[in-house]
Order: structure tokens, then sequence, then C-alpha cells
């Protein structure tokens, strides 16, 4: 299921991104991202699939600015997930070595460039966070898990898109 992040969705991803790196620097938190993005395009990637999937399952995101190490992106049916994202189509679902040590219990993947993301399917803690799945994919150990391993809550496994009409939904509420 394909998500387009909406323009005041856009606008508060942006916005988290960069409030989060900012706090997380002031705070000595040393920057991890694997790979050779841009900073601003790892931040923007992560918050664009956290708000993605909040949407997709209808649930707050976590608009935390603060450093959160350790924390959850949402609370879905009572259950903490963790959501990654990636811009690449085929990624797998990873997690570091710490989630061990404070693991949510849904670990969900967003793939896309923002701000259109797809959800790829989600692992429980007990799924992706063993030895069997631990990897070296080039940046230290951690644990991973490939898209057809992960499962679909009933109704997210289409291929179907949901994008909404800003401007047809405002004229449907009376605001223009």
């Amino acid at each position: 299921m394909t998500i387009t992040l909406t323009l005041a969705e856009i606008r508060l991803a942006k916005f988290l991104a960069k409030s989060r790196y900012q706090a997380a620097r002031d705070a000595g938190v040393v920057n991890a991202k694997m790979g050779n993005q841009s900073d601003e395009e790892t931040d923007l990637t992560g918050v664009g699939a956290e708000l993605a999937f909040c949407r997709l399952f209808n649930v707050y995101p976590d608009l935390k600015i603060g450093v959160r190490k350790g924390s959850h992106d949402a609370i879905w049916s009572g259950y903490t997930v963790d959501v990654k994202g990636s811009t690449f189509r085929g990624a797998r679902l990873l997690a570091k070595l710490s989630k061990k040590d404070a693991p949510s219990d849904i670990y969900a993947l967003m793939t896309g460039i923002f701000p259109e993301y797809t959800f790829r399917g989600m692992a429980t803690k007990r799924e992706l966070l063993v030895a069997s799945r631990l990897t070296n994919l080039g940046h230290g150990e951690g644990y991973a898990m490939d898209q057809s391993d992960l499962t679909f809550p009933e109704g997210k496994e289409s291929d179907s898109s949901i994008q909404i009409d800003e401007e047809s939904l405002l004229n449907k509420a009376g605001i223009f």
C-alpha cells in the first residue's frame, strides 16, 4: 500500500526532521546513520516513513523533538511500533543490536522517496530480534529480515495507493 504525504504532512516532516537532528547533535548524540546519504535525507526519510505509517494505520505519530533513544514511533492496537524507512525498494527490515535492550513490540518497514512511501510489511520483536537474523551489511552487526518474511495485517497488503486531494477535502469541509 502506497501513501503520498499531504502538504501539511510534508511541512511537519521537514520541521520534525530538522528539529530532531539539531536536538540530537546539541545533546551530543553521535550520528549513527548507515550509508553515504545526506543527514537531511536520512532524517527526512525516517520521519516521512513514520508519518506515512501512522496515516495508513490511523494512529498518531510521536511528535517528540528531543532525543528519542529507545523510543517507539507509534502505538497501534496497544503494541509499540518502531517504523523503519528506506529509499531502497528492496530494502530489508533492519534493527541495531541495541534494540534488543529496549525493543518495540513490532517493527514496520516503509520504503520510498519523500514524500511517497510504500508499506512493505512488519515483524514482531520475537521474529526480528533473534540470533538467526544477525548479519553485517558493512556497518557493523545488526538484525535483518527480508521483505518476503514480513507479514501484513488484514487489508494492508494490497498495492493500492492512498492519496488525499487536499483542495477537494477542504472544499467539502467548507474551508474554501
